[in-house]
């Protein structure tokens, strides 16, 4: 009877398995999808960090992804080295309150796009919810240290989301000229347009409306 029990949690445990890849499983507690999931009461100080410096690791997993695909072209060149800054921001104030650092796990979580159309659709998506993220950090008690860092955070990811915006309009514009088509607007239409629609992770499923200026930090 005993040997038949361990044969059946056995076979329960593969089949869940097979059917619940651990990746994807993985990376719905892992920043933003993380931060997400969690209610505002049981969003500590502690939760807050690891799930910032987990979406910093994604995006720059993201990013380095992308590069290996289609080479260190701007924006993504430069925003990558802004991820690393951001990383290092966050660093000393996990030691600081004793916070477990989390394993980076940008690059196995990164998605590889088809195509450049792609790549800054994703960048875009990443950027937006990363900046919801921190504006819902920023309505809470935080520490005056946190909170500055928090701040510059979201300003970057508004910069990136604009040098996002600006990278596919200009790879639209390029593409309608190369086919003779008039340009049409990409990512600044509101919410619900997006190009090619491939399957979303949880950082692309959030709104896309944001003001379009300022530089890459």
């Amino acid at each position: 009877m005993k040997k038949m029990m361990n044969f059946w949690v056995t076979g329960i445990f593969f089949f869940i398995g097979l059917v619940l890849p651990t990746g994807a499983v993985a990376e719905k507690n892992y920043g933003v999808s993380g931060a997400s999931a969690v209610g505002e009461e049981d969003l500590s100080l502690e939760k807050m960090l690891v799930f910032s410096i987990q979406d910093e690791y994604l995006a720059r997993g993201e990013y380095q992804k992308i590069m290996e695909k289609f080479g260190a072209r701007r924006p993504f060149s430069r925003i990558i080295k802004a991820e690393e800054r951001h990383i290092s921001l966050l660093k000393p104030l996990l030691e600081k309150y004793n916070v477990t650092p989390p394993p980076d796990r940008g690059v196995e979580f990164a998605e590889v796009p088809e195509n450049l159309a792609e790549a800054f659709q994703i960048g875009v998506e990443a950027e937006i919810a990363n900046i919801e993220m921190y504006t819902r950090f920023l309505k809470k008690d935080l520490p005056e240290d946190v909170r500055k860092v928090f701040q510059r955070l979201l300003a970057g990811s508004k910069n990136h989301l604009d040098a996002f915006k600006r990278g596919s309009r200009r790879l639209e514009f390029q593409m309608n000229s190369n086919s003779g088509k008039s340009p049409r607007g990409h990512c600044d239409k509101g919410k619900g347009q997006h190009f090619h629609g491939k399957k979303k992770r949880g950082w692309q499923k959030m709104s896309q409306s944001r003001q379009d200026a300022g530089f890459v930090q």
